[in-house]
């Protein structure tokens, strides 16, 4: 192995870049650890409101898009506008469901990283006080 200038093995300033990535790395995780269950809760509390809110805004899209493209209306007054919104609520229910799975699953990930990345830490820590003891 090529030894750096402070003699050290290359293999030592991967582990030191390593370590100095675990460190960065942690920190971002708990904070993500911290501000998920809130973001999740949130989003379960208020997710009538927020399907019925982007119900409203895709509806209001639609309908300014049909003005654009239809302008003398030949085409919108064959759109109900409410079998569309019934047909959307669905899907958007849907929709809000699987991003509070994806929020869970994000926390799951987070916690299993965090839990990893610890252990590298740890045992970098570990290994570091038994070579120097040596």
């Amino acid at each position: 192995m090529s030894e750096g200038k402070n003699g050290s093995s290359s293999q030592n300033g991967e582990t030191g870049l390593l370590k100095g990535l675990i460190l960065l790395a942690l920190p971002v995780l708990r904070f993500q650890q911290a501000i998920l269950p809130n973001i999740r809760s949130g989003l379960e509390k208020d997710k009538d409101d927020i399907v019925r809110a982007i119900e409203h805004f895709i509806a209001f899209e639609l309908h300014a898009l049909m003005m654009l493209l239809d302008p003398a209306g030949k085409l919108r007054d064959r759109i109900d506008e409410n079998e569309v919104k019934n047909r959307l609520k669905p899907v958007l229910d849907n929709v809000a469901a699987g991003t509070i799975s994806f929020v869970k699953a994000q926390e799951d990930v987070t916690k299993g990283l965090i839990s990893i990345l610890d252990g590298m830490r740890n045992a970098e820590q570990t290994s570091g006080k038994k070579t120097r003891a040596s």
